[in-house]
């Protein structure tokens, strides 16, 4: 009869399982991503009108910065020193003052680009000068007003009577006729009074005329307009400025009107097809209020849209979640069970569970990892300290997470520590200076060797302490400590180790590492290489001072000298002179300080007597070829040049006049303004898209070097460019 074997109920199990992952996983998540969502749908809606609010005060703040300057003019007028615009001011003034008067008036224009013309009323002679002509008060009212009585009346006030404030601002718009031609052909008129020879009243009024096209240029560079419309009021609720002429019905409603004047209104929405949202900002003194217009559809409908498609999302995450945890429990009901039931295993006094045997598992490949890390580690400090290089692709190879930029060999004399003596050496000192420490007895006959890596610079003084009281706690005796210096590169730590061995030596050595000549070699090297070769000279007497200091240490003689030769190969390869290979043999075979000096001196004459190479030519007309390939981007500099040809920026510039004629910068910028004529007259792209084409980040900074360089301003220059068409 064959027995039946009982089948172990596995449904309790599997119900308190499912039942556990529902209360504790599915439910709390559903909770807290709804939650999250809801409130992110809230918080995106109030960051939107955040956002568009600060756009609009953004808005103002461009405004009024040009204002500002506006006044910075009108106030260097009325406190410079005698000028044409002061002699003027006299009735009997000749005409051809006026001239001198336009003229200076012209020199202001490029400080603001916003501005179409600027000019000055002298209230005593009822005449207007600006950058171009001069006008009669009656004639300059009936140009601006273009024959409307109204505004005529306005502008006759705004220069004859008094101006409340440090300025006025009027548009040429006639009251109640509001229409997109009428938008599309209004000027702006800002009035500034000055005090030329009066110090009572002020006896001038310097003034600024904005066009439409000026201010939308303007908002393009400063407000991008795309998808929104902006509009700008007078203290008055009159419309100034507006980037589309969409929404003047509505300007001239009621309800737009009350919203203009209560301040606690910030946003208005338009009753129109368009469903549109207005953010207000009211200027500085409450003088203008500018407006954003930024329709409801784009900005409503994309958010409800987001919002319901990430509810669908989260409900059918949510579903999969829970369909695939109740899977993953019942397919692996076998194995979980089995990972947390304590097992019997060969080899081993108690059961353990597999969790338990993988743990120790783990700790077991840690420690087999450790020690062929510190056996790895042995061979390549051993290749390093004889000063075979080890290079950092491999160094990372061998090397799990190497990472450190400090290094520092430290010398100690003390008995040899066991394996474990050296782990809790290690640790010690490694928790006191946060270095990673490593101990070997190769090459060190006399001691042992401690090598330190570290993240962080760390003195030598502190690298001391910390060892020497590590070796104390660990050992039980005293030990002598001899730190070497601190290396930035681990193909260095070959110095470090013998400065350590020379202190480990005696006191002199002691004394050398003090005032070793480090920087002395590094001003040498740097400038030959800029071709500065007095001062070269100079340090290089430092280095040879110290050297017959210290004539009695041969090993530091060699060791300096061949720093010193390494330096000055380099210097002259970066100078584009590099020795000649005769003279090069003679260098490397030197034997005395003394011999090595009267070849480095001897070269030296000869290089500056020596004619530029043709090496130099070939690389001056390839540095030449690179400009001109890239002096449309903006990243392009001296020094961006110097890294792609691997020399100094003072070898650059004087290679680049050699073969020019003209200076770096001033080659650039004529090359980057020809060719924003070029664009300006053949294309119709935006002031600020050419001055980004040819390599100007700042539209404004382009436009005033333009102008100083064309004495028109770009749009000035297209327009003269098609009239010649």
């Amino acid at each position: 009869m064959k027995s039946i074997r009982q089948k172990r109920p596995r449904s309790p199990f599997l119900m308190k399982l499912l039942l556990t992952i529902g209360l504790l996983i599915c439910t709390p998540m559903l909770i807290v991503q709804v939650f999250i969502f809801y409130s992110s749908y809230q918080t995106m809606r109030t960051q939107n009108n955040q956002y568009y609010s600060l756009r609009t005060q953004n808005l103002s703040s461009s405004f009024y910065s040009q204002l500002a300057a506006f006044r910075e003019i009108a106030l260097e007028i009325s406190s410079s020193t005698p000028s044409s615009v002061k002699k003027c001011a006299s009735p009997d003034a000749p005409d051809y003052l006026k001239i001198e008067v336009s003229e200076e008036l012209a020199n202001y224009m490029a400080g603001v680009p916003l501005a179409e013309n600027i000019g000055i009323y002298y209230k005593e002679q009822q005449i207007l000068v600006d950058d171009a002509f001069y006008y009669r008060l009656g004639n300059f009212c009936q140009s601006f007003s273009g024959g409307n009585e109204a505004v005529y009346d306005r502008v006759r006030d705004l220069f004859t009577g008094p101006i409340e404030g440090s300025y006025r601002i009027i548009s040429s718009i006639p009251p109640g006729a509001m229409t997109p031609d009428a938008m599309l052909t209004n000027m702006v008129l800002v009035a500034i009074p000055v005090r030329l020879n009066s110090y009572t009243e002020p006896d001038a009024v310097v003034y600024f005329t904005i066009s439409h096209e000026s201010i939308r240029s303007f908002l393009s560079v400063n407000a991008p307009t795309e998808n929104y419309t902006y509009a700008i009021f007078d203290e008055k609720g009159s419309l100034l400025f507006t980037s589309d002429t969409e929404n003047l019905p509505a300007f001239s409603s009621e309800s737009f009107a009350a919203y203009l004047a209560d301040p606690a209104q910030t946003t208005y929405s338009f009753t129109d097809s368009h469903r549109s949202t207005a953010y207000k900002w009211t200027g500085q003194d409450n003088a203008n209020t500018f407006i954003t217009i930024v329709s409801e559809s784009e900005l409503e409908e994309n958010i409800s849209a987001f919002f319901h498609v990430m509810e669908l999302t989260l409900l059918l995450n949510l579903v999969i979640t829970a369909a695939a945890l109740g899977l993953t429990a019942y397919l692996n009901y076998s194995p979980l069970r089995k990972l947390v039931s304590r097992i019997a295993s060969p080899g081993r006094n108690r059961a353990a569970s597999e969790l338990e045997q993988i743990e120790q598992t783990i700790r077991e490949l840690d420690s087999r990892a450790s020690d062929q890390g510190v056996v790895i580690m042995d061979y390549v400090l051993n290749d390093l300290l004889y000063g075979t290089p080890v290079r950092q692709p491999e160094l990372e190879r061998l090397i799990p997470n190497f990472h450190f930029r400090y290094f520092c060999a430290v010398s100690v004399i003390c008995q040899r520590p066991t394996a474990a003596q050296a782990g809790s050496i290690s640790s010690a000192a490694g928790e006191q200076t946060g270095c990673r420490v490593y101990i070997t007895d190769i090459p060190n006959r006399d001691g042992t060797l401690f090598v330190c890596l570290s993240r962080n610079r760390v003195e030598p003084d502190v690298l001391t302490r910390s060892i020497s009281d590590a070796v104390r706690m660990v050992l039980g005796e005293p030990a002598g400590v001899f730190a070497g210096s601190v290396v930035e590169k681990l193909d260095d730590i070959s110095a470090s180790y013998r400065i350590s061995q020379m202190k480990m030596g005696g006191e002199a050595g002691t004394a050398i590492l003090q005032d070793y000549p480090s920087d002395s070699l590094q001003l040498f090297a740097s400038h030959l290489a800029g071709g500065q070769l007095d001062a070269a000279r100079e340090f290089l007497g430092a280095i040879f001072s110290y050297l017959e200091r210290h004539s009695r240490d041969h090993a530091l003689c060699r060791y300096l000298g061949d720093e010193l030769l390494a330096a000055y190969l380099s210097a002259r390869r970066k100078l584009l002179k590099p020795v000649p290979d005769e003279q090069l043999r003679g260098l490397l075979q030197f034997q005395t300080s003394d011999g090595l000096r009267r070849m480095l001196e001897t070269s030296l004459a000869e290089l500056e007597t020596s004619a530029p190479q043709d090496a130099g030519a070939s690389q001056q007309e390839e540095i030449v070829a690179f400009v001109e390939e890239n002096y449309q981007s903006p990243d392009l500099s001296l020094v961006t040049v110097a890294d792609r040809f691997g020399i100094s920026i003072y070898m650059v510039s004087r290679l680049f006049k050699n073969q020019t004629g003209v200076g770096f910068k001033e080659y650039v910028t004529a090359r980057r303004l020809t060719l924003a004529c070029q664009l300006l007259a053949a294309t119709r792209d935006s002031i600020s898209s050419i001055a980004a084409q040819v390599g100007f980040e700042n539209p404004t900074y382009f436009a005033s070097l333009f102008r100083t360089r064309y004495g028109v301003t770009p749009s000035r220059y297209r327009d003269n460019a098609a009239a010649r068409k």
